[in-house]
C-alpha cells in the first residue's frame, strides 16, 4: 500500500491514521509520503523501489494473482 498526500492535508492524515494500523494488522507493507510539491529526492525513490519489492514478495507469499 502506498499512501501519497499533500503536505499538512487533513484527509491525508486521517487516511494514514486509519490505514497504517490496518496494514500492520494484515501484515501488508505500507509506505506513506507527504508531498510539499517539490521534486522527490533520490532517497524517497529508493524507498519506493524497496516498497515495490516488499509488495511483490508479500503477494508471492500469499499467492496473490493478477486478474
Amino acid at each position: 500500500m502506498l499512501v501519497i498526500g499533500p503536505f499538512n492535508c487533513l484527509p491525508y492524515r486521517i487516511s494514514e491514521a486509519i490505514l497504517k494500523p490496518l496494514s500492520i494488522q494484515q501484515g501488508m507493507p505500507i509506505l506513506t509520503y507527504e508531498s510539499d510539491g517539490y521534486a522527490v529526492s533520490p532517497s524517497v525513490l529508493r524507498q519506493v523501489d524497496v516498497h515495490i519489492q516488499q509488495i511483490l514478495e508479500h503477494a508471492a507469499r500469499n499467492h496473490v494473482t493478477q486478474g
